[in-house]
């Protein structure tokens, strides 16, 4: 068999290079954007959510309850205010503002796909008033996607969270499971702060809370000490969800009994919690249900951060305007490429390249080339 072998000459590579570069812009052409997986769930939750929002906002504005539309830029009326009687601790401004998106909807139904979670599951969720807006999007995001919230509720809340006195967590609960968007009441909750039972709060301000939630026909955690209420807490998760399959529990917020002691809290990360972490967790004196339910197998979510998990969620930091649903190219779209097209190109240009390496393009070109016997 007679081949041909040469060294590539300088016209070879230019055409080379020429019809690499068209391959290569050809691609391009054929990148098409088509809905992100779960399209439909994430619409209806963020589009659920946004509703939700107007009717707190509306019911915010029937109680005479002013809108300070220098602090809450979007005119959201879930943003409540710096200092009240039921403030726990000091809350970041910039956090709670990023939380008032409906799209976090949209996030939460990636996160539910990307744990494992199944429709007719329950997620247990651990929440806050310190982020009643994420608190809402979450709840709503997981019935949208076909499974059962199941959540313990801390009434306290940190600054500009749900710290109006008559506008706390438990009155928005209250108010959306009225108005059909929540489809059940927390299974518990606590005044939360200090030690879970309104630590660092005058008396008259953890009476009230106390107050909030039994007015509201929900079970009070008021156990000391906080290792009790936890074990607690783990009791009524069991009892709320025998006989359904639970692979995910959520944090929202700061919530001690959730996160532990304050070493724990510096271990979690945003976002889904890698199992290595419970190493480092079993260091710590006594464990939260993050740290319970990572050790017992089930994925962990932790949204504290929320600047952080907005990055990776391609949502904006602090908006000055509502979004509406479907403002996030991250999460409502997927892009990619024909894979056909482009695979028969790749196979088209490799074939040339070694018909131009091996001479066989002899007949093209006007050089000489040197046979050789092999």
């Amino acid at each position: 068999m007679i081949l041909k072998r040469h060294k590539l000459t300088n016209p070879e590579m230019i055409g080379l290079g020429i019809v690499g570069a068209l391959c290569i812009a050809a691609s391009v052409f054929t990148l098409k954007t088509a809905p992100a997986k779960n399209y439909e769930i994430k619409m209806e939750a963020a589009t659920q959510t946004r509703e939700a929002y107007r009717e707190v906002k509306t019911y915010r504005q029937s109680l005479g309850i002013e809108i300070d539309n220098v602090d809450d830029l979007t005119e959201s009326g879930l943003l409540g205010v710096e200092s009240s009687p039921i403030t726990t601790v000091r809350g970041n401004l910039e956090s709670k503002l990023t939380s008032i998106n409906p799209n976090w909807a949209a996030y939460i139904v990636d996160l539910l796909d990307q744990t494992g979670v199944k429709k007719g599951d329950a997620v247990l969720i651990g929440l806050t008033g310190s982020f009643p807006a994420l608190d809402i999007a979450t709840i709503i995001a997981i019935q949208c996607y076909g499974a059962k919230p199941v959540w313990i509720a801390s009434e306290g809340s940190s600054s500009y969270g749900a710290n109006i006195p008559g506008l706390t967590w438990m009155s928005i609960e209250n108010l959306l499971v009225s108005k059909g968007f929540l489809k059940d009441h927390a299974i518990a909750a606590a005044v939360g702060g200090g030690s879970n039972v309104g630590g660092g709060l005058a008396l008259d301000a953890r009476e009230m809370l106390k107050a909030n939630i039994i007015g509201s026909g929900v079970t009070l955690v008021d156990t000391l000490p906080l290792t009790a209420a936890i074990a607690q807490e783990e009791v009524l998760f069991e009892n709320a969800t025998k006989g359904m399959r639970v692979p995910l529990f959520i944090n929202i917020g700061g919530g001690i009994s959730n996160l532990g002691t304050s070493g724990a809290q510096a271990i979690f990360t945003p976002g889904i919690q890698k199992q290595e972490s419970i190493l480092e967790l079993e260091k710590e004196p006594f464990p939260g249900n993050m740290t319970n339910y990572l050790k017992k197998g089930l994925s962990v979510i932790d949204l504290r951060d929320i600047p952080a998990l907005a990055r990776m969620a391609d949502l904006p930091l602090a908006p000055a305007v509502m979004a509406q649903p479907g403002d996030s190219d991250k999460l409502f779209k997927s892009t990619r490429y024909i894979w056909w097209v482009n695979l028969i190109m790749l196979i088209g240009f490799f074939g040339l390249v070694v018909a131009v390496a091996w001479g066989l393009t002899d007949n093209l070109m006007k050089n000489p080339r040197k046979e050789e016997m092999l």
